[in-house]
């Protein structure tokens, strides 16, 4: 075998060499894909921050549940305030922002004591920063709009928010109310940035339902960024957003750090706007093949009847027009397949993809890979191979230009109309397509062919040419090679080799040009949306099936395509009967309690668990009736609801309380009409400064509560025309008393029948306030949900307050 044997043995376009690199190439696009995706490690110079001691205020700010109407959020913000000590900012315009407040149901280490303690470090900074560190986020956003009143809010011109929205992880820079603030976050002081404008989308579009105080100071006019934590979603709000529960650990945090003196001092990332993103490529000439014919191959049709010669006239137009048709049908067979699984996903186990991530993303590659090949290798010649591969790379390469430049002008014309920007893959995998179709192009232009033996020659199994014997005439013999008309390079002594298979219309591949056209096509776009899938997700690892030890070509492809069929029955009916749900990818269940006439507790779950596995395992629920129906509020789960006894009533607690005084209401109130349509509501919760007054039938159309200064509401904020529903009422001090003026609009009532509701709430409860913060509030209900739920299920509040008492009244 000569040197361009082998050379061809290895760079040719064969089955071999191409299966090889792909493999190498996906797993090496894969590895640095995921190996980035994970968290750092936290540097031996940690450039001043004191990761320690960040540590140490962890533990002291996350130590229990600390809601804003609860005295646990009292000894945090002392704790605070004892750590920094005043600070005061003469001039400045650079704000930073976090909230120290968590839910009722979680410590909050990650929403959002890691984002308090990392600005805890940097409160000696080299310019004027003003430190937000704020209280009341969790259920209104009230501190950044308590900050927005502030004097120093007027020197406020670009902020960095941080937050919590999961449980740990590496945080992402998802959200920027402009391209300028990015450029500040680049440079070495961030050597790991990690951003995403999907993220950005997701929450303008209502897909991600939360909120942080960013909003507030978007709407204020301010230039910023959102910077928070993402993974492990189903932990948020819940108690196992703790520290031994968060992921990551201090790598978490110093990678919090990390980013935000970035966005202090400056950093690198790269940016584009969304016109750079979306560019119509003019589709140019298509690209010319050239088919050259193997020696020896031409067809004698001497012998051929006149319907012989029409069937193989009919044959070739077919081929033709199928070698035409079979990206489009390989694309149509390929999206089909794909919904009819989403829909086998959504009707047999839809909540698979919240604990088996990985496992979806497998069966939807496999199957996606066998329709795919399916479609494009059919149909195999009598040898079980491809024909002709040289030739349907080139078309297979100029289809998909043409399909991902119909996506450009997809997102181009309408993607963009609504500002859309996370389809920027689209634009760079049509760069890369159509740059490997010039390539080809080019490789047509230089007459580029497939390997052919040198001199004449041929290599080890070559075919010799013999004169035929007189049995030989006439005959057919496919594996003997006949020259009845010897010429002066026959032999004079006849010789006969066996002749190897050899596929008919088979071409060997031009050495090295489809190597370039696979680096310019394959890896830029794999790693783009490998990116998006990993955030998505939320996995750590991803799997490309594909094979690489060959006995045989043939062998290898039908046990690869075998392989991958295995993989994707054997995924997809795991994940169709698997249990969604484990300790480490919790059911989240939604805890409320009220109170009226009678105390009433209620559960917000999958209908498809919460009366089967949940309320199954609570003693209160036993034997009582219990009314379930969809929840108002959140579409697709179920709210179960039922009365409990005197055992679960709740207790609000209070310092100035004890068994010797007589009970005192929950909530103590007055309504004085002031006028046909107007009056003055006075209301005080005991041992809470959180209360709500709403109307029943009427809007609101003015309010105003007395002792505020009569600062009104905040500008941008003002009373919608057609009014309020309800006004939420918060304090600093517990047991306020609430005085509020209310109108509501002439016309909508006469004297006497204006009726409506006063409620109060309440967050604190014993297991919550293990070492400070107890006052002798009690919600039993809530203890029996932590207590009794199954170890894959996990409790979080459904409203503000974890119970509610209310009273009504008409004036």
């Amino acid at each position: 075998m000569s040197i361009r044997d082998r050379v061809a043995a290895v760079l040719a376009f064969n089955t071999i060499p191409t299966t090889v690199l792909l493999v190498l190439i996906y797993a090496a696009i894969f590895s640095t894909v995921l190996v980035t995706d994970n968290l750092p490690a936290v540097p031996k110079n940690t450039r001043g921050l004191a990761l320690d001691q960040a540590w140490l205020d962890l533990h002291q700010v996350s130590a229990r549940p600390h809601p804003f109407n609860s005295h646990a959020n009292d000894l945090v913000r002392e704790y605070i305030r004892d750590r920094l000590g005043d600070v005061a900012s003469p001039a400045g315009g650079f704000l930073l922002s976090a909230h120290f407040d968590s839910v009722s149901t979680a410590s909050g280490t990650t929403d959002d004591s890691m984002g308090v303690v990392t600005l805890m470090q940097m409160v000696e900074p080299r310019r004027t920063v003003i430190f937000n560190i704020n209280n009341g986020e969790e259920d209104g956003l009230n501190g950044a709009h308590a900050f927005m009143e502030h004097p120093w809010a007027n020197i406020s011109d670009v902020f960095l928010n941080l937050e919590g929205a999961a449980a740990g992880g590496r945080p992402v820079m998802f959200r920027a109310t402009a391209t300028a603030p990015l450029y500040s976050w680049t440079g070495d002081h961030v050597p790991h940035p990690h951003a995403n404008v999907l993220f950005a989308e997701a929450f303008a579009r209502g897909v991600i339902r939360s909120g942080t105080d960013y909003s507030v100071y978007e709407q204020a006019g301010l230039h910023g960024l959102d910077f928070a934590f993402y993974r492990g979603r189903s932990r948020y709000h819940t108690k196992y957003d703790s520290i031994p529960g968060m992921e990551g650990g201090k790598r978490a945090l110093w990678a919090m750090m990390e980013g935000t003196r970035g966005a202090m001092f400056g950093a690198a990332l790269v940016v584009f706007s969304l016109e750079t993103l979306f560019h119509i490529v003019r589709l140019g000439r298509g690209i010319r093949h050239r088919h050259r014919s193997r020696a020896g191959a031409n067809v004698n049709h001497r012998n051929e009847t006149m319907s012989e010669r029409t069937l193989s006239a009919l044959k070739k137009v077919g081929t033709g027009l199928w070698d035409l048709a079979k990206f489009w049908a390989a694309l149509v067979v390929t999206v089909g397949l794909q919904a009819a699984l989403i829909v086998g996903y959504v009707n047999i186990n839809p909540f698979i993809l919240h604990s088996h991530p990985l496992l979806v993303l497998i069966s939807v590659l496999t199957l996606a890979y066998l329709t795919t090949v399916l479609v494009l290798a059919f149909p195999l010649n009598k040898h079980g191979i491809v024909p002709a591969p040289e030739l349907q790379k080139h078309s297979i390469l100029l289809q998909t230009y043409v399909f991902t430049w119909l996506l450009l002008v997809f997102s181009t014309v309408v993607l963009r109309k609504i500002e859309i920007g996370s389809s920027y893959w689209i634009t760079a995998w049509n760069a890369g397509v159509l740059l490997g179709s010039i390539v080809a192009y080019v490789e047509g232009m230089t007459s580029a062919r497939g390997f052919e033996p040198e001199n004449g020659t041929e290599p080890e199994g070559q075919r010799y040419v013999g004169a035929p014997t007189s049995t030989q005439m006439g005959s057919k013999h496919p594996e003997l090679l006949q020259d009845p008309q010897p010429t002066e390079i026959t032999p004079l002594v006849r010789r006969e080799r066996s002749l190897p298979p050899r596929p008919a219309e088979g071409e060997q591949g031009a050495i090295g040009w489809w190597i370039l056209q696979l680096l310019l096509v394959v890896p830029v776009p794999v790693i783009l949306v490998l990116h998006i899938a990993i955030m998505v997700l939320g996995a750590v690892g991803q799997t490309l099936t594909d094979g690489n030890d060959p006995v045989s070509i043939s062998t290898l492809i039908r046990l690869l395509t075998f392989i991958v069929l295995a993989i994707f029955v054997l995924s997809t009916v795991y994940a169709w009967v698997v249990f969604p749900f484990s300790q480490k990818s919790p059911l989240k269940v939604y805890f409320a309690q009220s109170k009226s006439n009678v105390v009433v507790t209620t559960l917000t779950g999958p209908k498809q668990f919460l009366a089967s596995h949940i309320l199954t395992e609570l003693p209160s629920a036993f034997g009582k009736s219990v009314e379930c129906y969809d929840a108002p509020d959140k579409p697709g789960l179920q709210t179960c609801s039922w009365e409990v006894g005197d055992e679960m009533v709740p207790s609000p607690g209070g310092r100035k309380v004890n068994s010797s005084e007589i009970e005192k209401p929950w909530v103590s109130s007055s309504v004085v009409r002031t006028g046909s349509n107007s009056a003055r509501i006075t209301v005080r919760g005991l041992n809470s400064r959180s209360c709500t007054v709403q109307l029943a039938d009427q809007r609101i159309s003015k309010f105003m509560v007395i002792g505020d200064g009569e600062k009104g509401l905040q500008e941008g904020y003002e009373i919608p025309e057609k009014g309020l529903q309800q006004i939420r009422l918060w304090s600093r001090d517990f047991g306020k008393v609430f005085e509020v003026e209310v109108e509501w609009k002439d016309g909508d009532t006469s004297e006497g029948d204006t009726k409506g509701s006063i409620t109060c709430g309440w967050a604190e409860y014993e297991s919550a306030t293990v070492g400070g913060g107890r006052t002798g509030g009690k919600i039993p209900s809530l203890e029996e949900v932590l207590q009794f739920l199954p170890e894959w299920a996990v409790v979080t509040k459904a409203n503000a307050a974890l119970f509610d008492a209310g009273i009504s009244f008409s004036i």
